[in-house]
């Protein structure tokens, strides 16, 4: 849980998140127009699991530095837990 805590509060982790919603923001942008052949396609998709992946790590870290009532607490942590959530489902 201290580990967590310490990765959750650090500029890296922080810095690192921020660039992975700027390039999953650019690959969702580009998945949609001009329309790409299936094999270019394909590789979007993988991009989206990835991210996927890398912002439930994200969550998962942050539920487990703060417990589950800060979190919750924390507007920004319920509006990216449901994007999650919503990206898995």
């Amino acid at each position: 849980m201290k580990k967590c805590l310490t990765i959750a509060r650090s500029k890296e982790f922080n810095g690192f998140i921020i660039i992975v919603i700027i390039l999953n923001t650019i690959a969702l942008s580009m998945d949609k127009y001009p329309e790409y052949p299936e094999e270019t396609l394909k590789y979007f998709s993988y991009f989206n699991i990835g991210f996927t992946v890398v912002f439930t790590i994200e969550a998962a870290i942050k539920l487990i530095a703060l417990g589950l009532i800060p979190f919750m607490s924390e507007g920004f942590n319920v509006f990216d837990l449901f994007i999650v959530m919503s990206s898995i489902f």
